[in-house]
């Protein structure tokens, strides 16, 4: 094998290469994405000009190709864009004619080639040249990004290439595209060549490809130690009290906004030795590097205050109650056409978050009302919101509505209307929470005084076997779809008294003392403690009528309004005396909200 010409690493041209794939083996899978650029560590061109010299291209998939929805998904590629798309031939001329003038400009008769992840992307490019290019030796030379950091930071704790260019300060788009890739990974090995040069004292490419395949293992890599990029000075003297924390990358891009009872011991928790987390706040403690604090005087107005700065900042690690791709509806009365924003005269239903749930109840009732009603594909999509693909058949579904309608003919009169529909979804939510006090005295199940408000219990025998339909699980997807529809229906109402309302509850040390939230068109204000025998604020617009409330819903309030009944739910269980005022003399005590809560 001949390397390039003797000359420092940073002066050596290589091929920054990403392709993106249906899989990680080439025998199951199909190369969907490539993308190339040559590139020397010396040359600092701004990252704008790397954007424009790379190069990508996307495969033209076969005919009958089966393209997995999550890979199609995390990429954005669009099927039909597969099917336009160059042949594999075409791509491999272009990318093999590039590596030819980089191995000649380099000296040598292959060409350096710098891949994050070699042992997976590799064996993809050796199928493509081999199906291409015949019996001609392959022509890259490859070092892996990945191993090197491997190397060099055996205690980072993950070290993706998101992971890596986090650390050294570069932010990567959420969808996984070559052109992205390739970029990371040229600005990645400027990083890499300089502390290769200063630390290790590599003069050269073969000395590189040496130094990666000699022995020895870091100790730490063998101990599991990690060690993380942010300094530890930044959190020792955190105050011991609520608050909300922000982790940021080098470049000061936010990483990660949370909350916490106690500053002090949640940001610690973080950066334990052994400390147990999810692969992707392991990703995101090795890209954090600093660190600010914002200290509340309660737990409740932190929970508060993080779900407004998630809105405002859009972290990349909080997805829950990021803003983007959500928003409020509203509702005709039929619950057959939908609004977004704000309400007018044909849409007063609302404000709702999740208009999926609700659009099923106005269809359903239609059918349950007709004797012997005309059943079609579309008819299922809209009540049963599931993938055409996985619909049952109509005689398995005619079935299952026959024994819904038998199951429940006390509550189902022949012409069934939406209130008769939302009185059984009552009644259904009313035996789920029975179920979940059943479950919670026999120690079967931890958790509040109200369950989730989703079918995902529902839905977990559809997502584990999709293909199997009988007549009772289609009971017990109707039974599920009418509950949940009729919880959004119910809530709603409690949102806008929330919207304009008063909440105190006891200090946790001084029992002679309550804090204080008071919310105007849904927005928190905190006056401070007062004394347990003080009147507690009344909220200005407490008179406001509930349809005018609906102007100040957007999903900020709407979020955090259903943080607040969370947080109320919290100091229920803690003993907290939480006290709820929607208008004078109106007051809530704790046993009222207890009773209230899991319908809300």
């Amino acid at each position: 094998m001949t390397h390039p010409r003797a000359c420092a690493l940073r002066d050596v041209e290589v091929l920054a290469m990403d392709c993106q794939a249906t899989s990680s083996r080439p025998e199951s899978g199909l190369m969907l994405e490539l993308g190339w650029l040559p590139t020397c560590a010396a040359d600092l061109i701004p990252e704008t000009q790397i954007e424009e010299e790379i190069q990508s291209s996307l495969f033209r998939a076969p005919r009958k190709a089966i393209l997995p929805p999550q890979v199609l998904k995390i990429t954005g590629i669009e099927p039909e864009e597969l099917r336009k798309a160059p042949t594999g031939r075409e791509i491999w001329e272009r990318v093999d004619h590039c590596a030819q003038e980089t191995a000649v400009r380099n000296g040598s008769r292959l060409c350096p080639t710098v891949i994050h992840f070699r042992r997976y992307e590799e064996p993809f490019l050796k199928k493509l040249h081999a199906e291409q290019s015949g019996e001609e030796s392959f022509p890259l030379d490859i070092v892996c990004t990945h191993q090197i950091m491997q190397r060099l930071f055996p205690g980072l704790p993950r070290k993706g290439l998101r992971a890596v260019a986090g650390y050294f300060g570069y932010s990567l788009p959420e969808l996984r595209r070559s052109r992205h890739h390739v970029k990371a990974t040229a600005l990645i090995w400027r990083h890499l060549v300089r502390i290769l040069e200063d630390e290790q004292g590599l003069t050269g490419f073969p000395e590189l490809k040496d130094w990666l395949t000699g022995p020895g293992a870091p100790p730490s890599i063998i101990t599991g130690k990690r060690v993380y990029p942010m300094e530890k000075r930044l959190r020792e003297g955190l105050p011991d009290r609520p608050g909300v924390y922000r982790m940021y990358r080098l470049n000061g891009d936010i990483l990660y906004v949370g909350k916490a009872k106690s500053l002090k011991q949640r940001v610690n928790s973080y950066f334990q030795p052994q400390g147990r987390h999810a692969e992707h706040i392991l990703e995101m403690l090795s890209q954090a590097k600093d660190l600010t604090v914002t200290p509340t005087d309660t737990a409740l107005e932190a929970a508060l205050l993080e779900a407004d700065e998630i809105k405002r900042l859009a972290p990349p690690f909080n997805r829950a109650l990021q803003a983007h791709n959500r928003g409020i509806s509203y509702a005709s009365t039929d619950l057959r056409s939908f609004r977004s924003s704000s309400p007018d005269l044909t849409h007063p239903v609302g404000p709702l978050a999740a208009p999926a749930q609700v659009a099923p109840l106005g269809p359903l009732a239609d059918l349950l009302s007709q004797q012997n009603p005309r059943i079609g594909v579309r008819m299922m999509e809209n009540i049963l919101d599931i993938p055409r693909d996985y619909l049952p058949d109509r005689a398995t579904f005619r079935r299952g509505m026959r024994a819904f309608r038998d199951q429940y003919k006390d509550q189902i009169p022949p012409d069934v209307d939406l209130p008769t529909l939302l009185a059984l979804g009552a009644r259904f939510w009313k035996e789920k929470l029975a179920e979940k006090a059943a479950l919670i005295e026999a120690g079967g199940e931890k958790g509040s005084d109200t369950p989730a408000a989703d079918p995902g219990e529902d839905q977990e025998e559809f997502e584990s076997d999709p293909g199997v339909w009988t007549e009772e699980r289609v009971v017990k997807v109707l039974r599920a779809i009418v509950r949940t529809g009729t919880y959004q229906i119910r809530r709603r109402r409690w949102l806008l008294r929330l919207c304009e309302s008063c909440l105190t509850w006891a200090d946790r040390e001084d029992p002679g003392q309550r804090h204080v939230v008071v919310l105007e068109g849904g927005r928190a204000c905190f006056p401070g403690p007062i004394r347990v025998e003080a009147e507690a604020p009344v909220p200005i617009w407490h008179g406001r009528r509930l349809q005018d409330r609906r102007t100040d819903f957007d999903i900020t309030t709407f979020d955090r309004l259903r943080i607040l009944t969370t947080e109320i739910r919290r100091l229920c269980a803690e003993g907290r005396a939480p006290e709820l005022c929607f208008h004078p003399p109106t007051r809530l005590s704790q046993p009222c909200l207890i009773k209230m809560l899991p319908w809300v």
